[in-house]
């Protein structure tokens, strides 16, 4: 059975399907920030701390907005030992654990919170339009790139040098700002 693009010209075979000729199809970890790679967050937050660090944990991203309201705290000594975590505005988060994939672009009122082990950040670029990323988790083909990867029968997981070659088509920027608006 043929592809229905199989002779459309203007397209092109990748590792998410076919493609714009134009569009390239890279892994993550080369559209994000080279000085903060992707990266999991706190293996273990310590106990409750008052006015402490906030963290976003994987049942943070269920709900169907970020409430600092309901976030654990850390210490700020043991956020800081995480820097390459600590989200900055744009940074896309995406869940290792449970839910794989379901990812969230960071909002201005969390910058400087951090992240729980479960959760992964891919930071900010000039490569990608943040939107356009998280449209990209929930596309088939990058589901279906990820699922492949996943680990565990009772707890999924996708590991983090997994997550990191994961492939994504990656349209000119201006497309990508269209695209994410569209969706």
């Amino acid at each position: 059975m043929k592809d229905r693009n199989e002779n459309r010209p203007g397209y092109k075979k990748t590792k998410v399907g076919w493609i714009p000729e134009e569009w390239k199809c890279i892994q993550l970890r080369n559209a994000v920030d080279p000085n903060r790679p992707i990266s999991y967050g706190i293996v273990q937050t310590g106990p409750h701390i008052t006015d402490g660090v906030l963290c976003v944990r994987v049942v943070d991203l269920t709900k169907p907005f970020l409430d600092t309201k309901d976030m654990i705290t850390t210490s700020k000594k043991i956020s800081n030992s995480y820097k390459r975590t600590i989200l900055q505005k744009d940074d896309v988060i995406i869940a290792l654990r449970g839910d794989v994939g379901l990812s969230r672009v960071v909002e201005q009122q969390l910058t400087g919170t951090n992240l729980t082990r479960g959760i992964a950040l891919i930071s900010k670029s000039h490569f990608y339009y943040p939107e356009f990323i998280v449209d990209a988790f929930r596309s088939s083909n990058v589901k279906r790139q990820l699922s492949l990867s996943v680990n565990g029968s009772a707890l999924q997981e996708i590991p983090i040098a997994s997550l990191r070659k994961i492939p994504i088509p990656l349209p000119p920027l201006p497309e990508q700002k269209k695209i994410a608006t569209i969706l």
